[in-house]
């Protein structure tokens, strides 16, 4: 027990002696180098956007203030579009709800969302327009729907 505390002690000399000594000789084989300049970190990425919501792209009913489709009407519109795209085989229907005064701009308002819809890729032989009278719809509503 006596040998292991003194090989022990030893030891523990030596690790200070070690430590004590300079890791870098400095003399005329070895000059100091300046230290590198640091460079200030950069600053963390931005976080991305929170994703819009989005349906499961069975259908969206789209508020219209005129005939052109604005930015929050085209994206309510991407999840039908990614969903027409994922299945090839399904079609879509524009319905839009305009008594005889109105149906003109009804009109105008399915061909902006018909028109969109083949701008994504959509082939026109799936898409129908229908002006139907649906309850509690609005004249400045058309709701699109896939099959």
């Amino acid at each position: 027990m006596r040998n292991t505390l003194r090989l022990t002690g030893l030891g523990l000399v030596g690790l200070l002696a070690a430590c004590a000594q300079d890791p870098m000789p400095r003399g005329p084989q070895m000059a100091a180098t300046p230290p590198a300049p640091m460079m200030a970190p950069s600053p963390p990425p931005a976080p991305a956007p929170a994703p819009m919501p989005r349906g499961d792209g069975r259908s969206a009913t789209l508020n219209f203030d005129g005939d052109t489709l604005t930015q929050a009407n085209q994206e309510q519109l991407s999840p039908v579009v990614e969903r027409l795209m994922a299945n090839r085989r399904s079609r879509v229907t524009i319905a839009t709800h305009a008594g005889r005064e109105d149906r003109a701009m009804a009109r105008s308002r399915a061909q902006a969302v018909r028109q969109a819809l083949i701008d994504a890729g959509v082939p026109a032989n799936r898409i129908r327009t229908v002006n139907a009278t649906a309850r509690g719809m609005s004249p400045n509503e058309v709701m699109v729907q896939v099959r």
